[in-house]
């Protein structure tokens, strides 16, 4: 009777407070992933110059200088905009894995009961042949 009451109790919390938990875990390892790789800040930044480098011309009327300014400023916005994307890039494909193996580890942990239980029986019938 106590091993039925032990079994029942455990099942009940394997399927309730079990999900429960496992569910708020999954959203702490996403919530970590996303902001490992900030990927909000990322976004909003997406179009400022690589660590804010830039060329600022002195001379306005200088055509020379305003171009060269323009260059140097549009290159640092096109490696920002490059390192951005590459950091996103990895952090969008670490969120879907880390999506995937939750998932894929959230079905094992519905089946395992049923898995353990079709063992216990696998076992004794074994012993019994």
């Amino acid at each position: 009777m106590v091993a039925v009451s032990l079994l029942f109790e455990y099942l009940l919390w394997h399927y309730s407070r079990g999900i429960l938990d496992l569910l708020r875990v999954s959203s702490n390892f996403l919530w970590f992933v996303w902001n490992y790789f900030s990927i909000r800040q990322l976004a909003k930044t997406f179009f400022i110059p690589w660590r804010r480098l830039g060329e600022v011309s002195s001379n306005r009327w200088n055509f020379f200088e305003v171009f060269a300014s323009f260059v140097v400023t549009s290159a640092m916005r096109i490696v920002g905009m490059m390192t951005r994307t590459i950091v996103i890039t990895f952090g969008f494909i670490s969120l879907v894995t880390v999506f995937v193996l939750e998932l894929a580890f959230f079905a094992v942990w519905i089946t395992t009961p049923v898995i353990m239980l079709f063992i216990l029986y696998l076992g004794v019938s074994l012993l019994l042949r």
